[in-house]
């Protein structure tokens, strides 16, 4: 997140990662090959985040995957989720 102020933002709200594949006429089939995504936590290794099939979310889900709600005060340009993508 982002305050033009740089100063924390304050917030409580739903949160969501919202995910789409481009189309295969660019170039991106990823064909054989599975896709996934997963919440991460650098500061806790064994903190435990579902594991997403991101072929599934678009599909099942219409590529919403739901997060932990925002509320509190989280300051300006400091990540507060991680992801990584991978490839199986």
């Amino acid at each position: 997140m982002h305050s033009q102020s740089g100063g924390a933002i304050t917030i409580n709200s739903t949160n969501e990662l919202r995910i789409s594949l481009p189309l295969a006429d660019r170039g991106y089939t990823f064909a054989n090959k599975t896709l996934t995504i997963q919440q991460y936590d650098p500061n806790n290794t064994a903190a435990s985040y579902t594991l997403y099939n991101v072929r599934d979310v678009i599909d099942n889900d219409g590529g919403v995957i739901t997060l932990a709600r925002l509320d509190g005060s989280y300051d300006s340009e400091v990540p507060y989720a991680w992801f990584k993508i991978m490839f199986s």
